[in-house]
């Protein structure tokens, strides 16, 4: 039974101590066997247990990763459609439709002349504001012929402001496009400086070769620290022009982002509203209430598709943003001490018409900041 053990060679019966020892030696040999086999044992199922282990992690983390990662893919799939995209993705959404329109030269919004509402109410934005004779003549002329039922403020506030007004102010133009009134603002003399954004660099190059007499210029950006580096500056005299997002000028809950454009006494809004997604019109006027001065003033159009097609009603841009959205979207702003309208006038024409509007008007409205 136990190795190396063997009968004696002699012939005689062993005697007791010699029983004793034999004994002794198998009892020896069979608890180290027992022994070294339970330690085998021990060895075996550690390793079971450790094999078993291992199989079992890698499992729960394989698993883990595929659900973490479906979980990723799921909630990009949720977070696009509730529109949180990349910004940069974003930004281009928004501005891919107008490079397309500039491109083609699809710009039946721009006009080769003042708009109307400057005309009549630049005074209200705009310190000693005046009109060439000739323009002044016709404009009086149209002022007393108007059917609307709101009054100019030209007549009675032209010219009340300092001529010799060597500050002037600061007037900032949103999705300016290459307007005709910028270079009407810059020519006042109680203007210091005209601010145009817009997201269109073909818009704004256009504009610096119409207008050769301001001098804009590009201006290189590595040691400039007056515009923060998301935009593209042209300067000229009076005139600087930035080629970047609106939505991009100042992040949101940065307001130390102010100082890099910095703030203006007048905001001249000539039917940008209307071009903003109605989603992003609250952040839009967030803008605005953080560009514009305390005590400073909005100059507003906008375009109100009153009656029609339930579709063509909201169809846009330019989208409708009558007098009550207006009311709403800056009566919620605490910066605001009032908003009046004050002119109001028929826009309906054959291509409304033909997207199933009745009837479609265009008003204007300034807006004062508190002080």
């Amino acid at each position: 039974l136990v190795h190396g053990f063997h009968r004696p060679s002699h012939p005689s019966p062993p005697g007791p101590a010699a029983v004793t020892n034999n004994y002794n030696c198998m009892l020896s040999g069979l608890v180290q066997h027992t022994t070294l086999q339970i330690h085998r044992m021990h060895f075996l199922v550690l390793g079971f247990l450790l094999t078993t282990f291992m199989m079992v992690s890698a499992f729960a983390v394989g698993g883990t990763t595929k659900e973490t990662s479906s979980l990723t893919k799921t909630d990009a799939v949720q977070n696009a459609n509730r529109g949180e995209q990349h910004p940069q993705k974003m930004i281009n959404d928004r501005l891919n439709p107008w490079e397309r329109r500039w491109a083609n030269n699809q710009i039946g919004w721009h006009i080769n002349d003042i708009h109307d509402s400057l005309y009549s109410h630049g005074s209200a934005i705009v310190p000693g504001f005046s009109l060439p004779s000739s323009l002044e003549e016709e404009q009086n002329t149209a002022d007393t012929n108007s059917n609307n039922t709101c009054t100019s403020s030209f007549s009675a506030n032209v010219n009340n402001g300092n001529d010799d007004n060597d500050d002037g102010v600061r007037v900032f133009v949103p999705l300016c496009g290459k307007t005709l009134d910028m270079a009407f603002l810059a020519n006042q003399k109680g203007v210091k400086e005209v601010v145009g954004i817009d997201g269109i660099r073909k818009a704004l190059v256009e504009f610096q070769q119409e207008h050769p007499s301001f001098q804009i210029q590009s201006i290189d950006q590595t040691n400039n620290n007056n515009y923060h580096d998301k935009l593209e500056v042209f300067q000229g005299n009076k005139i600087t022009l930035l080629k970047g997002d609106y939505f991009e000028l100042l992040p949101p809950n940065s307001p130390s982002s102010r100082s890099t454009i910095g703030t203006f006494d007048a905001i001249y809004d000539r039917a940008s509203i209307v071009a903003i997604q109605p989603p992003l019109r609250q952040h839009y006027v967030q803008i605005l209430g953080q560009l514009l001065k305390p005590g400073g003033t909005i100059l507003m159009s906008t375009l109100d598709r009153r009656t029609g097609d339930e579709k063509a009603r909201k169809a846009g841009p330019p989208f409708s943003v009558d007098e009550l959205e207006v009311e709403s979207l800056f009566g919620s702003q605490e910066w605001v001490e009032s908003i009046t309208k004050v002119r109001e006038v028929d826009e309906l024409t054959d291509r409304f018409k033909s997207q199933g509007l009745t009837s479609m008007f265009e008003m204007t409205f300034i807006i004062r900041a508190k002080e």
